[in-house]
């Protein structure tokens, strides 16, 4: 399970629908990754924007059979015009309803044998609600301040840390382990030159 913190910016792909005295802009396609399903190797899809991309390339990549993507917080504090609110700006109460009301829900149904807390402030709010139920692995957040999406050291950092957790909760077994670690450096020294 990959958890992000919430709805993104608009990117062209949220409608508007009145919700009481309120205008929501739920996104009409849950991560986009439906248009790009051909065989690609992380850290090919790895760049700024393309969570969904990221995360398909690591279900290649890592040949993992059931994953899912969700937020947090499941409102958007977006508006019509697409600015972004980040998970700072919602109150705690917002986030432990989000989890009481949906997050909850989900981890229970699935069962996650390992949960991705994507930045430091997700993963704080996971591991305070499930404790020791879930292992939680967190990954820096792409969008934080060294634009981890762009920058070569993060796609690294992702790998290693994907592929130790996966080794960890037993998804992955040590050979499997050493022949992706040696397909990625081969592949990831090609993108460097």
């Amino acid at each position: 399970m990959f958890i992000y913190e919430t709805p993104s910016r608009d990117y062209g792909i949220y409608k508007e629908v009145q919700y009481g005295i309120h205008k929501k802009h739920p996104a009409k396609d849950w991560y986009w990754i439906h248009k790009d399903q051909e065989a690609i190797f992380y850290p090919e899809m790895f760049w700024g924007g393309e969570y969904g991309g990221f995360v398909l390339s690591a279900i290649l990549t890592f040949q993992l059979a059931n994953t899912y993507m969700t937020n947090l917080v499941k409102c958007s504090l977006n508006n019509s015009y697409g600015s972004f609110k980040g998970l700072s700006f919602y109150k705690n109460e917002c986030i432990e309803n989000c989890y009481d009301k949906f997050l909850s829900k989900e981890i229970d149904i699935i069962k996650p044998s390992i949960i991705f807390a994507v930045g430091s402030a997700v993963e704080y709010w996971v591991r305070r609600f499930v404790k020791d139920s879930s292992y939680v692995q967190q990954l820096p957040h792409p969008a934080g301040r060294r634009r981890g999406f762009r920058d070569e050291h993060y796609k690294v950092l992702y790998f290693w840390l994907l592929l130790r957790a996966l080794h960890k909760v037993g998804i992955i077994q040590l050979e499997k382990v050493k022949e992706l670690a040696e397909i990625f450096l081969r592949r990831y020294e090609d993108y460097r030159t």
